[in-house]
């Protein structure tokens, strides 16, 4: 039996915090939207549950450059559209 990763509240209030190294902790992406501001500069989300679309705000990530989406086999869908400061995707040639 798979249990679904709950990200931990104290993680996002820890302002100093440059990269989140969360890969193969089977987090959905519900688990990202319910977030409020990550102040780190680079997450690495590869190998989790993330399925669907996913959409990264401004608002969820407001200092993020770089982002490690690879093996997340049913993301489908990326919109980073209001995420001005992202500068690096690494993802799996099949999401757009």
């Amino acid at each position: 039996m798979i249990v679904n990763f709950q990200i931990p509240d104290v993680l996002f209030t820890l302002k100093r915090t440059v990269h989140l190294e969360m890969a193969g902790n089977n987090i959905e992406i519900s688990a990202l939207h319910s977030l409020s501001c990550i102040h780190a500069s680079k997450i690495d989300l590869r190998r989790n549950a993330l399925r669907g679309a996913m959409r990264l705000t401004s608002f969820i990530c407001c200092a993020l450059t770089e982002l490690d989406i690879r093996d997340n086999e049913n993301l489908f869908e990326l919109d980073l559209s209001n995420l001005h400061t992202i500068q690096l995707i690494t993802k799996n040639q099949s999401i757009i």
